[in-house]
């Protein structure tokens, strides 16, 4: 059988999310010795993203890194193909949580698409996903910016996948309730529940809740209950905190204790698993304790949130729990750990804030 057509068979397994039988032909034609070099190329970002959505980043990691090494030092293939592969990197250093360094990978790759001669899909889904990544790390400006110029693209593609990702992130960036639910409609238009829901809860706890907080709750509920339904435990024990933290704010302190206590379940059932959403559990219980003037517990567990934020490169999140942490030191009367942390935060911040201009 001719190379050529099993190629094109391994990107329609890919395309069918056949990850299993798209790496099988891929090993098998990698044991050819009549495939030309472009043909190997190919082969070699088929097999990376077939490992990235499949879940095996670092084996990814281990095909794309390289590669990528060899292409600085003599580069050997086409823009369009480099600008691919960077994307392909950015994606695997995302999904585990390495957001500085995918922030890398999709900058380098950004830098190249502005070289190719047309604004395509690789050079769109790469300035996407260099804005998402921006946003992740608190440059809003520049995640602004990226995103706009991605959606432009997504608009006139007939993408609607795409199209609301970039909407959804979009609204983070800009804070935009408007792009918000429009992402939201764009995802159930398209059956994608988990994605609409993250969309409702995000417009639940950030719009909803200042005009009709109980309506907010409720929503928010709502969604729990359906990545329950999904066993999507990280996105249940950030929507049960994003609860704790609102009735926390309501003063409504017995309720946001049940959230938590709801929530602590997951997190005993996610076990020793990593993410980066874990991060808002432990600030809501922060913030919680520091309501019940608990300032010890206050601070264990802002210092949790923020190892998980700075493990991440998620600086502006991580600061935002360290700021509990030297509220906390001030009530204790740790006046020089206050201080301390204090200046913690603006020496993390500094970066983000210069990035960000």
């Amino acid at each position: 059988m001719e190379a050529g057509f099993q190629i094109d068979m391994v990107r329609v397994y890919i395309e069918k999310a056949d990850y299993e039988h798209s790496l099988e032909l891929i090993d098998e034609l990698d044991r050819r010795e009549d495939l030309l070099e472009h043909q190997r190329i190919i082969l070699l970002t088929c097999r990376a993203e077939s490992l990235v959505k499949n879940g095996d980043y670092q084996a990814a990691l281990e095909v794309l890194v390289p590669f990528l090494e060899l292409q600085e030092t003599q580069q050997t293939v086409d823009d369009e193909i480099l600008c691919d592969t960077y994307n392909k990197l950015g994606n695997a250093f995302y999904r585990i949580n390495d957001f500085e360094r995918a922030f890398s990978a999709f900058e380098q790759g950004y830098r190249i698409s502005v070289r190719l001669p047309k604004f395509g899909l690789i050079a769109a889904r790469v300035t996407k996903n260099l804005g998402l990544t921006c946003n992740q790390l608190g440059f809003k400006k520049d995640a602004t910016r990226y995103l706009e110029k991605a959606y432009k693209f997504f608009q006139h593609a007939s993408n609607i996948n795409e199209l609301a990702n970039t909407m959804f992130y979009l609204a983070l960036a800009t804070e935009n309730a408007e792009y918000m639910l429009k992402a939201r409609s764009l995802y159930e238009g398209i059956e994608f529940v988990r994605e609409a829901n993250i969309a409702k809860q995000y417009y639940a706890f950030h719009v909803v809740k200042n005009d009709n907080p109980d309506k907010s709750l409720s929503e928010i509920e709502d969604c729990t209950r359906e990545f329950e339904r999904m066993g999507d435990l990280p996105m249940c024990i950030f929507t049960l905190s994003r609860s704790a933290m609102l009735c926390t704010e309501l003063d409504r302190q017995d309720e946001a204790e049940h959230y938590l206590e709801l929530a602590e379940k997951y997190v005993e059932e996610l076990g020793d698993k990593s993410d980066y959403l874990l991060s808002e559990y432990y600030k809501a219980k922060s913030i919680l304790y520091y309501r019940r003037t608990d300032y010890n517990q206050a601070v264990r567990n802002a210092m949790k949130s923020v190892e998980i934020c700075v493990t991440m490169g998620l600086v502006t999140d991580a600061a935002d729990a360290l700021q509990v942490a030297a509220e906390s030191y001030r009530q204790l009367g740790m006046i020089e750990m206050a201080y301390n942390t204090s200046m913690e935060i603006v020496k993390m911040l500094r970066n983000p804030l210069n990035r960000g201009k």
